[in-house]
């Protein structure tokens, strides 16, 4: 049986598209190589969020060529937003088969067929790419795209010139996707989208959804806080099966800096909805994405967001160090801030992030918060498991207890707690 490898770099929408093109060649009668030394065809689905990403996607570009020169027979195809941005000068190498845009990611197996592609710029996406798959790889839960796209233009951001306009699914191909995963035993589904709160109808899917018996838990991709509409605040309040964890971009504590980079809410706006989400759910696990080294975040600025994310009842922090986008405003912006203060504001952010955890799991602990996890492996006599409230748990089936670990990031079963719980076996 001929044998397919995919790479796969970036954000969770990648991670569904590669499920689901690993779902097109399962069914089409291929299996997934162990290592790419060993496939017939490699996909490296890339990334181009940072320049990190783009040296990453680079490497296994690279590497999948030496396989090539080696191999010639062996298929490469490229596609992700590093290959939705390079593609003139990818296909200048003459190393790849196809070079596929982000909104033909299900027509690749179509492709290889025909031995025939075409290339798509993400200016003239019109539609959302239907594409489905019944097993999540690699996962127990279900990661679950329901919109494509993004028209906001903030001016670090290169996301809307590699995948498009906002475009959504439509509610008849969710169900049919949700029906499959249900059947093969999936209990959590996380929706997930470029931009999520811009499908149209987020709120009532949400209450459609929890209207599905095989459905235990459904958990919100990262969500842009000005779209925390009244109206789905109210949703959020009504269905039940809605995980009390929310990752919400505030990217900076600072109203200048918001402003200059054409985010769309206030600082004040920021804190009333992380207030109302406490008032939603009762100790709600909340993360946030923190963007240091913006153009024009000078030491004041900083300290800003410093002190206001210090006084917000959230749990965790992604930081992200900024990282210049060719095409994109802020590339353009005076006032560039040096790697090595970016690299040491990174650093106070994530140790206030590790306080932040600290606190919460402390807190969950006294106040004996009841945990919902599903099994996600098993290691030296416990299994474990990421809970609703994103919170790495370990759990005995003998004894059905929970045990919180202290860094619930990283591996180990170092105890501080027991909390009460109902565990998803």
């Amino acid at each position: 049986m001929p044998q397919i490898f995919i790479e796969t770099l970036g954000c969770k929408i990648n991670q569904n598209e590669s499920s689901c093109i690993i779902d097109d060649f399962r069914q089409s009668g291929y299996t997934l190589a162990d290592t790419p030394e060993n496939a017939d065809i490699i996909i490296i689905n890339t990334c181009s969020v940072t320049n990190r990403a783009d040296y990453r996607s680079r490497y296994l570009l690279n590497k999948a060529q030496k396989i090539k020169s080696k191999r010639p027979n062996t298929k490469i195809i490229v596609t992700g937003c590093y290959a939705q941005k390079n593609e003139a000068e990818l296909s200048k190498t003459g190393f790849f088969d196809f070079i596929v845009d982000n909104n033909s990611k299900n027509k690749i197996l179509e492709y290889l067929t025909k031995n025939k592609s075409i290339f798509t710029e993400a200016t003239q996406f019109d539609s959302f790419a239907d594409h489905s798959m019944s097993i999540m790889t690699g996962r127990n839960r279900a990661i679950l795209k329901i919109q494509d796209g993004c028209d906001f233009d903030c001016a670090y951001c290169i996301v809307p010139s590699v995948r498009g306009k906002p475009r959504d699914r439509s509610v008849k191909s969710i169900h049919c996707e949700v029906t499959k995963l249900l059947q093969n035993g999936y209990e959590e589904i996380i929706l997930s989208g470029i931009n999520l709160g811009l499908f149209s109808g987020l709120p009532a899917l949400l209450i459609r959804l929890n209207k599905y018996k095989g459905i235990k838990h459904i958990r919100l991709g990262s969500l842009e806080p000005q779209l925390f509409t009244p109206t789905l605040l109210k949703s959020i309040l009504s269905v039940s099966k809605i995980c009390p964890h929310f990752h919400i971009p505030l990217q900076s504590g600072s109203d200048a800096l918001l402003t200059l980079h054409r985010r769309r809410y206030t600082t004040a706006d920021f804190q009333n909805l992380i207030y109302s989400l406490h008032q939603i759910r009762l100790h709600p696990a909340i993360g946030l994405d923190v963007i240091v080294g913006l153009p024009g975040e000078t030491d004041e600025l900083f300290e800003q967001t410093f002190a206001f994310l210090q006084s917000l009842p959230i749990t965790y922090l992604h930081v992200f160090t900024y990282s210049k986008r060719k095409g994109t405003l802020a590339a353009e912006m005076k006032d560039q801030v040096h790697g090595t203060v970016a690299k040491e504001r990174s650093k106070r952010l994530l140790e206030l992030s590790e306080q932040k955890k600290r606190q919460y799991i402390t807190l969950l602990i006294e106040k004996q918060i009841p945990l919902f996890v599903s099994p996600e492996g098993y290691d030296k006599g416990l299994y474990h498991g990421t809970s609703d409230r994103y919170v790495k748990a370990y759990f005995s089936k003998q004894n059905s207890q929970i045990f919180i670990a202290k860094d619930y990031y990283k591996d180990g079963v170092e105890v501080v707690g027991i909390a009460p719980h109902s565990r998803r076996e």
